[in-house]
């Protein structure tokens, strides 16, 4: 489980059933979806704020722990959407890429999923690519270094934050994944190429 969804378990138990329904009313735009579940959790434990259950509940696609776990599997043992091999058991991680055009730079972000081999290729072209147009404005030098240090690091991912990375992509894209069910390699090959 995510160490923040842990940090939001011991919070919101914490907390007052007044200050719950403040965060409740106040931060339902902002909460991140993983996070959902825990409050609405919470909620119905203490039978307080049943229309703000609701509010969530008609806006939110909310998961439960065991649909996560399913989806995680189900994308684990899918066909790798870079090399197509299958049983290799699929990642997810981050990759980091920075453009500079003399006095802007841009960086991009972006949640791939792949084998651990089609992994180390993925980062090796995002370093690559960072290294060659990354350099070229005053903010680029920094955010070059910062995105290559980022891949290396992700390269070597521990168990834990790709668990997370998984868990956060399952919860994200959970309504495009259920809409792609029956071709899912599909679906992954398209993400890592958008």
């Amino acid at each position: 489980m995510l160490y923040e969804v842990k940090k939001a378990k011991q919070m919101y138990r914490a907390a007052s059933d007044n200050s719950l329904l403040r965060i409740a009313n106040d931060s339902f735009s902002s909460l991140r979806p993983e996070i959902i579940p825990v409050l609405i959790s919470e909620l119905k434990k203490r039978n307080i704020g049943e229309v703000i259950i609701n509010k969530y509940e008609s806006h939110y696609d909310l998961l439960d722990e065991a649909c996560v776990k399913e989806w995680m599997d189900k994308i684990r043992g899918s066909v790798c959407p870079d090399c197509n091999k299958k049983g290799l058991g699929l990642l997810c991680y981050n990759g980091r890429t920075t453009s500079s055009y003399l006095i802007k730079s841009v960086y991009l972000n972006r949640t791939f999923i792949s084998c651990t081999y089609c992994r180390s290729e993925k980062l090796r072209s995002l370093n690559l690519d960072t290294f060659l147009l990354g350099w070229w404005s005053f903010f680029g030098f920094f955010t070059t270094i910062y995105s290559i240090v980022q891949n290396l690091i992700n390269s070597i991912l521990p168990s834990h934050k790709e668990q997370e990375n998984m868990y956060r992509y399952v919860v994200y894209h959970h309504s495009q994944l259920v809409d792609h069910e029956d071709q899912i390699t599909e679906y992954l090959d398209l993400n890592n190429k958008a």
